[in-house]
């Protein structure tokens, strides 16, 4: 009987930029906004005027868009990096685990210990250098500070069309309509 083929590394998921998901991600921005501004109640009005604002063609729409479609590219661009240190660091384990079992046997072919050994040293460079070069820390740092930053300005511009339209208020006010609708049902 043959083995089974190995599995292909998991790649990381990547979230597609199309309407849809740029709209989606509007709703959970506007809803970790709301969450940390207000609480739960806030965060669901929040999700759902981001939403909202998202499919309009106005320029706070714009712009919620514009942050929504930022935050998947930094999702994705970190995905990326995820996938590619994730496999190195498996190729590393997997390594310092067949090194540890040729060092325990009675008889150990000095060649066949110095191949794994230095394919060792290989991966752990290789992992130093993508280190190095993507700065995976700083650039986690970077790409979360220009979410919040653009996060911050999306907050600011809702709470302005929230002052101007009164839109918080509306949403409550339907929300206290549709409960009292729904207890006048239940009785």
């Amino acid at each position: 009987p043959k083995a089974a083929p190995a599995p292909a590394p998991k790649e990381a998921a990547l979230v597609p930029i199309k309407e849809e998901t740029v709209e989606f991600t509007a709703g959970i921005l506007g809803g970790a906004a709301g969450l940390v501004i207000g609480g739960p109640v806030v965060a669901a009005i929040g999700a759902a005027a981001a939403n909202y604002i998202a499919k309009g063609d106005s320029e706070i729409g714009t712009v919620v868009g514009a942050v929504s479609k930022s935050a998947i590219e930094v999702y994705n661009y970190l995905a990326r990096l995820d996938g590619k240190y994730e496999l190195l660091n498996k190729a590393q384990a997997s390594l310092e685990k067949a090194l540890d079992k040729l060092k325990s046997q009675d008889s150990v072919d000095p060649e066949a210990l110095k191949k794994v050994e230095d394919a060792l040293a290989s991966t752990k460079a290789k992992i130093a250098e993508i280190n190095d070069e993507y700065d995976l820390v700083g650039s986690g740092m970077t790409a979360l500070g220009v979410v919040g930053d653009l996060v911050e300005k999306t907050i600011k511009k809702v709470g302005e069309l929230n002052e101007e339209y009164k839109l918080t208020d509306k949403a409550k006010d339907a929300l206290n309509s549709a409960i009292a609708k729904a207890k006048e049902a239940a009785k």
